[in-house]
């Protein structure tokens, strides 16, 4: 099974879980706000909202197309480098996933058709370069797996990627630890989706060891880490990158690598 297959459906999990806020509340916008009236369209031509990205895992040469296609008067074709993306089944005609080889710092070219209700055909593209290759440099990945010693912070640095516009990052912590009553107990710790103009990262203790002075000792703790550096336009920071018949964001996403974090006794 590939890291495709593997951390997809994970990817995927998070990608829609920002981005249908996101897009609720850019179609609430423009449906309740007013402004200076401009020319009046064709009939039957609405605007449809488009939002997607590519995430291309280097070392399985595979890139991951999310795309959602909302606002459509009919059901939308979507293809993404002449490459058809399937529709989810619970979300169509939707939301749309699938994968297509592919490599960083290649060029994304994205094509939504949809019959608009005039009976022409609506056309939505766009275009963005993936950021190029990059890894994490501190710590050191070349080992299996890093431990936090009770009371440390955790800094994660990594390289600059070509033509990223932005890094995200995740990172899952738990471990199991006996409090100074003698009670076993467990902790977590999760952040994700947070975008970053630097190339590190520091968790503070207080971030990572809450209930610290409580703590005797910890008995195992296990985590990980993964950053992505992504380019095209940000949501709220940039005006969106779709053309033609529709507008909305589409993105390009590198896999710089991962961290695992264990320690067991």
């Amino acid at each position: 099974m590939s890291r495709l297959d593997s951390e997809g459906s994970e990817v995927y999990r998070r990608i829609f879980a920002v981005a249908i806020p996101a897009t609720i509340a850019c179609l609430a916008a423009l449906v309740g706000c007013e402004g200076p009236e401009g020319p009046i369209g064709p009939s039957g031509a609405p605007y449809v909202y488009v939002e997607g990205d590519v995430s291309v895992y280097p070392e399985d040469s595979l890139g991951y197309a999310f795309v959602q296609v909302l606002n459509n008067p009919g059901i939308p074709s979507v293809e993404i480098n002449g490459f058809r993306i399937p529709p989810v089944p619970d979300f169509q005609p939707h939301v749309f996933r699938g994968d297509f080889p592919i490599l960083p710092s290649d060029a994304v070219h994205l094509y939504v058709a949809y019959p608009k209700l005039d009976g022409s055909l609506g056309i939505a593209q766009a275009s963005v370069i993936l950021p190029g290759l990059f890894q994490i440099v501190h710590p050191d990945t070349s080992c299996d797996t890093i431990s936090i010693s009770l009371g440390d912070s955790l800094t994660v640095r990594w390289e600059s990627a070509r033509g990223a516009a932005i890094y995200s990052f995740s990172l899952s912590f738990q471990y199991e630890y006996v409090d100074t009553a003698g009670i076993h107990r467990s902790s977590s710790y999760y952040s994700a989706v947070t975008l970053l103009g630097d190339t590190s990262i520091t968790f503070s203790q207080a971030e990572l060891f809450p209930d610290l002075e409580r703590i005797d000792s910890v008995e195992s703790e296990s985590g990980h880490f993964d950053v992505w550096a992504i380019s095209g336009p940000v949501q709220e920071m940039q005006p969106g990158n779709v053309t033609g018949d529709g507008f909305g964001f589409f993105n390009g996403r590198t896999w710089g690598g991962s961290v695992t974090i264990r320690k067991n006794g």
